[in-house]
Formats: structure tokens, C-alpha cells, sequence
């Protein structure tokens, strides 16, 4: 990777020149303003690249994640019978002291951007489905009941 950009970088610094020694040898007068103009784009470009470079890395270069569940060898799904007896739950009268099912779906979170690390990565559950229907007088079409 650094070698292609080392090399698209030659090549650009190369071309440039030629291009100027063209010009140069064609129109000497304009070979002055041809070379404030690249200049002055140089040197806007560098300072844009400065002041927004994160932006603009972030709005060109996205990052892209991808939700997938385990290898099938790896355990994905638990099955669990909670309690909610603890002290941090008395405040809700509705599940304090009683005890529900839980079930524990593990999802891996994979970087499809290896060139930038993921920070304070969250998942929030937004639908849950089957996905096979349920047969019976209560069916909605997505196959929950």
C-alpha cells in the first residue's frame, strides 16, 4: 500500500513538471501564472487537508461493520432462569423478587474497515422475529406470535 502511494505521488510530481517544461517551451508568460496558480491550489489544498482532514476521511472513507453470528462450533445461544432479588431492582415493583427466562443470543461485531480501529462500539436489539412461522390463530406475518 505504501508503495503504490510512494509511486502515485512520483508520478503526480513528475507529471506536473512535464507539464510546466511543456508550457514553459510553448508560452514562457504563462509558465509564471501556470505556476502561482498550481501553487496557490497546493497550498489550499494543504491547509483544507489540514483543518478538515478527519471530516473529510470520515465522509470519503466510512466505517463498516457487520453483525454476524459466531461459527457454528462456538455456543450461541443461552437459556437462563434470572432472579431479580438484587437491591438495584426494588425500585421496580413489577419484576423485583419474581423470576423470568433469559436468553442470551451472542453476536460478533466484525470491522470490514481494518485500516481504523471501533471505539465504544454499542448494539441495540431494535426487532426481534422468528424465522420460521408460527402455526397457529395468533400469527402477525413476521412469524412472532
Amino acid at each position: 500500500m505504501k508503495g503504490g502511494l510512494i509511486l502515485n505521488v512520483f508520478l503526480v510530481a513528475l507529471v506536473y513538471l512535464l507539464t510546466t517544461i511543456f508550457i514553459w517551451l510553448i508560452f514562457p508568460d504563462f509558465t509564471v501564472i501556470f505556476l502561482r496558480w498550481a501553487t496557490t491550489l497546493g497550498i489550499l489544498g494543504a491547509i483544507t487537508a489540514a483543518l478538515f482532514g478527519d471530516y473529510l476521511r470520515e465522509k470519503l472513507f466510512p466505517i463498516d461493520l457487520c453483525i454476524e453470528s459466531p461459527n457454528e462450533q462456538e455456543r450461541n445461544v443461552g437459556f437462563d432462569k434470572r432472579i431479580f432479588n438484587e437491591q438495584r431492582f426494588q425500585s421496580y415493583p413489577e419484576i423485583y423478587g419474581k423470576g423470568f427466562d433469559v436468553y442470551n443470543h451472542h453476536l460478533r461485531v466484525r470491522n470490514l474497515t481494518a485500516h481504523r480501529p471501533i471505539k465504544d462500539c454499542r448494539v441495540w436489539l431494535k426487532k426481534m422475529g422468528r424465522r420460521r412461522p408460527v402455526c397457529g390463530p395468533a400469527h402477525d406475518g413476521m412469524g412472532t406470535v
